[in-house]
């Protein structure tokens, strides 16, 4: 499994999250066959592996995009689901840029 801890900001409001990719590390079957047989998808047959967000501020959790009550945390994971194979830790995701509301995204801070 990879994750990553990323930030993210909409509308003044900063959170810590946690993306984790349900995918086994290529030489681990046993790992990978665990996460099939659970019901994850896994990737290398053309299919995305399944993810989880994990608001690390107030424990929140989904499988799911779109079972986020709020569009900060809904746009986040839709985002990160578009962008798992680059994504990287520590970086910002800023929802507001991402929906065109502004025109230049938020930095993270050094």
């Amino acid at each position: 499994m990879k994750n990553v801890v990323v930030g993210v900001v909409d509308n003044g409001r900063s959170i810590t999250a946690m993306y984790i990719i349900m995918t086994a590390a290529e030489d681990n079957e046993a790992e990978r066959k665990m996460i099939i047989d659970s019901g994850w998808l896994q990737g290398g047959n053309g299919y995305f592996p399944g993810s989880i967000l994990l608001d690390m501020e107030n424990g929140d959790v989904q499988f799911s995009p779109q079972a986020w009550p709020n569009r900060t945390m809904r746009v986040a994971h839709e985002f990160l689901d578009r962008h798992y194979k680059t994504i990287r830790g520590g970086e910002l995701i800023d929802i507001q840029y991402i929906l065109k509301e502004t025109t230049s995204p938020r930095k993270a801070k050094k």
